[in-house]
């Protein structure tokens, strides 16, 4: 008997060695119930500042965005045209949106390239056909990509991505063969594109877009004048 008792004794002591630990280890690391992890990603959030948005931020179904823009033609050989104009899109949904746009350039928005001013200054005479002179468009914008960006870790950039299609018509100013008059035409032309929309507030974007506009050339053959655009945009 008194053997049976040394060993339920000393069973006892190892298990109190065994179980305290772990007792200890509870009461200190915490539990399913204790609330110390989630304080301490409370804690580090609000040190890092973490922002978690799950909708848009900037809607514009039902929206109108009306864009005052400039930009440039660069791919004329012969001339660089500077167009100005005015964008107006109504959103029937977050993604797509009518547009009807018009730019002018004339005789103000253009200047002759080095190139013809190269061949001016060696006698050699160039006759431009096809002298863009304003434009207007109706097209569709599809808006299927939508993001945001963090500016150095302190401001989220919210922006999306467009893709435009469309028609519209284009006047050039032409000089005949015997270059003693100017003829005008008015030539039907399609266009495509894409764009972005920098969104600084509800009301207010930065715009940068890209067109791709074809249309038959003067004698024929297809012209392609690819305009970049910088603009500043109101939604109403």
């Amino acid at each position: 008997m008194r053997a049976i008792r040394i060993v339920m004794q000393a069973f006892l002591v190892l298990l109190t060695v065994l179980v305290a630990p772990v007792g200890w280890a509870q009461e200190g690391g915490g539990t399913a119930a204790d609330p110390l992890p989630e304080q301490m990603e409370e804690y580090w959030a609000a040190q890092r500042d973490i922002r978690i948005i799950q909708h848009r931020l900037f809607e514009k179904v039902g929206r109108h965005q009306i864009t005052l823009f400039g930009g440039v033609i660069p791919n004329d050989p012969f001339m660089d045209y500077y167009p100005i104009g005015l964008r107006y899109n109504y959103y029937l949904l977050e993604s797509l949106a009518l547009e009807l746009a018009g730019s002018f350039i004339g005789d103000v928005f253009r200047a002759e390239s080095e190139l013809n001013t190269f061949l001016d200054d060696h006698g050699v005479t160039v006759t431009l056909l096809d002298r863009q002179w304003w434009r207007a468009h109706f097209g569709v914008n599809w808006s299927p990509f939508y993001g945001k960006l963090a500016f150095l870790g302190l401001k989220l950039a919210h922006f999306d991505l467009n893709l435009h299609a469309g028609f519209g018509i284009l006047e050039v100013h032409s000089l005949s063969e015997d270059r003693l008059r100017e003829d005008v035409e008015y030539k039907p032309e399609g266009s495509l594109g894409a764009g972005f929309n920098f969104y600084l507030t509800d009301m207010f974007s930065v715009c940068i877009d890209y067109r791709q506009y074809i249309f038959e050339k003067a004698g024929g053959g297809v012209s392609n004048p690819s305009e970049i655009t910088l603009g500043f945009s109101i939604f109403l």
